[in-house]
């Protein structure tokens, strides 16, 4: 029983949602949402940047590089700052 609470647990923190800045390299996180005005959404879903996407975080220095599929995209350190998201294993 006390393994499986432990389990709930780190579950539950793997879970939690954090900046894309925040990420170390050679990571796969899913995209949880985009924080700020909604030209900077409209600009990040433009390139398939959208809640629930699947990328891999390549560099986090700035400026930080995600793979998307085939397509890499380099994001400043303070759109980087505004993208949230959650470790995808």
């Amino acid at each position: 029983m006390l393994g499986h609470d432990r389990s709930r647990r780190r579950d539950r923190l793997r879970s939690v949602p954090t900046s894309l800045d925040s990420v170390g390299p050679n990571r796969r996180v899913r995209v949880v949402g985009v924080r700020g005005r909604p030209l900077l959404s409209h600009r990040l879903a433009a390139l398939g940047l959208v809640p629930g996407v699947l990328i891999t975080v390549l560099r986090n220095r700035h400026p930080a590089i995600v793979s998307l599929g085939t397509v890499r995209i380099a994001l400043s350190e303070s759109v980087a700052r505004c993208v949230d998201v959650e470790d995808a294993d």
